[in-house]
């Protein structure tokens, strides 16, 4: 059985780790309120794992560990106009 879940990301500039169930499918990343959210389809009897996601603000540079094989997930906008870019980060 696979549900949409939704998990918390820090808004801050670097990388973080989620704990996701096994091979989720990432669907969208936006803001609910004030707080940056990711929404996946999981399976929620897998196992969990961790999971490598990074965010940088418009105008900073990227985080170290985004290499160019990073999976984009989508730029999200706040209501005061901070806007954050969000990364899956493969490899590290």
């Amino acid at each position: 059985m696979r549900v949409i879940y939704k998990y918390a990301l820090a808004v801050e500039h670097g990388t973080q780790i989620v704990k996701l169930p096994a091979y989720p499918r990432i669907l969208s990343v936006g803001f609910q309120d004030d707080a940056l959210v990711l929404w996946a389809e999981v399976d929620p009897r897998a196992p969990v794992f961790d999971y490598r996601i990074a965010t940088c603000f418009t105008g900073n540079a990227l985080p170290a560990d985004v290499y160019a094989d990073q999976r984009f997930l989508g730029t999200v906008q706040r209501a005061d106009g901070l806007v954050v870019h969000v990364f899956h980060l493969l490899h590290g």
